[in-house]
């Protein structure tokens, strides 16, 4: 193909399995007819039309818009479904949380809170269990106020959203997730100073995949030759937070990667960094990304259909399934069977250092996405 063919669209007759498809793609091209589009696939017949003219000729290497089809986009937003009815708040001396184990001792674990204007404002009901908190709140100055109505004020939307983000993590550090404060990335720390595993559930089939590994570097010895060593971890990681959108309420998930030091929890930085990550990111594919995004939802979910968040009161419900919608263009014939996706690319994930799915091995730690993990 000459190169100032390659950026126009045109029809490839060269595949024998897409040849009906290709050749219904031309004389619909040909009748100016929208192109159909579904898991079906392009129909191998084009019914016949007669016109009452004779169509002008048409060059088809000569359009370099979108063809006119509907193309859906899949988005990494989980919607979320329900809300608690109620947030809580009582007046308390904490100016700062790192200072509310002072209150209620070293052993104690409080749900998820906020503090703001000189109250602390949770979830869970001070009413009836004022011990929740115990010596950080008042109990005479116990309120409660309606949850909806704090997406109306600005405000108390970041509010909001940042209460439901201290909920996420709460849940996350229950999933023995890891939190990088600074970038806000959850991630498995080693096991026991070995790889950690995750198995979960893709295409009927459970299959392991390596979220934890030793990262090595190459170094040359005095004698010329050279040796890899360890370096640190790097994780397979995910960025994960609430988000209020004007369409609605969200929780955006972004697979990433990190680097750790020795220690596999303090996650490395600087300017060597940078460059090893983005050259991993830069050869992951849709599909990748795809099959990324549905780990990570099904680890925090635990395996079930539905992300479900303890509050003691309504719980926060949050669907697996990402929000999507439609475009009147795209690239012809260009259709994804999604469960198709997930299992041809599999052997494309091992051209990706350390993406691909990592079978069992001596001394490995086995994890489930739909139990808890070690």
């Amino acid at each position: 193909m000459p190169p100032s063919l390659r950026i126009r669209n045109w029809i490839d007759f060269r595949n024998d399995e897409h040849f009906e498809e290709s050749f219904a793609e031309l004389i619909r091209y040909l009748r100016g007819e929208r192109i159909p589009r579904g898991r079906g696939g392009l129909l191998p017949t084009v019914p016949e039309v007669k016109l009452p003219y004779d169509p002008a000729p048409v060059v088809i290497t000569s359009s370099v818009g979108a063809d006119r089809v509907r193309e859906r986009i899949v988005s990494n937003l989980l919607p979320v479904l329900e809300l608690p009815n109620s947030v809580f708040s009582a007046e308390t001396p904490l100016r700062d949380k790192k200072d509310l184990h002072r209150y209620i001792g070293e052993e104690s674990h409080p749900p998820p809170c906020l503090l703001r204007e000189g109250r602390l404002w949770t979830f869970g009901n001070l009413r009836d269990q004022q011990d929740l908190f115990g010596l950080a709140i008042r109990p005479s100055t116990v309120n409660a106020v309606s949850f909806d109505s704090w997406f109306s004020d600005t405000d108390r939307s970041r509010w909001a959203v940042e209460l439901l983000n201290v909920c996420l993590k709460e849940s996350a550090w229950r999933r023995y997730l890891r939190l990088d404060k600074e970038r806000h990335r959850y991630f498995f720390t080693a096991w026991e100073e070995r790889p950690k595993r995750i198995r979960w559930k893709i295409s009927g089939k459970w299959t392991p995949r390596e979220v934890t590994t030793r990262h090595t570097v190459t170094r040359r010895l005095p004698d010329g030759t050279k040796e890899k060593v360890q370096s640190g971890w790097r994780h397979q990681a995910v960025k994960a937070g609430f988000v209020l959108l004007p369409f609605g309420l969200f929780v955006r998930i972004e697979p990433t990667w990190m680097l750790t030091k020795a220690d596999g929890k303090t996650p490395r930085g600087g300017p060597r960094v940078g460059p090893i990550l983005s050259h991993w990111l830069n050869q992951e594919r849709n599909g990748q990304i795809l099959r990324s995004l549905r780990f990570w939802s099904l680890v925090l979910s635990r395996g079930k259909t539905e992300l479900n968040i303890p509050t003691g009161q309504n719980p926060i419900r949050i669907g697996l399934t990402p929000a999507s919608g439609n475009l009147d263009f795209g690239i012809i014939a260009d259709q994804i069977d999604y469960d198709a996706l997930m299992r041809t690319e599999m052997e494309d994930d091992l051209e990706v250092p350390q993406l691909g799915f990592v079978f069992d091995a001596p001394g490995s730690e086995q994890g489930d996405a739909t139990e808890t993990e070690k």
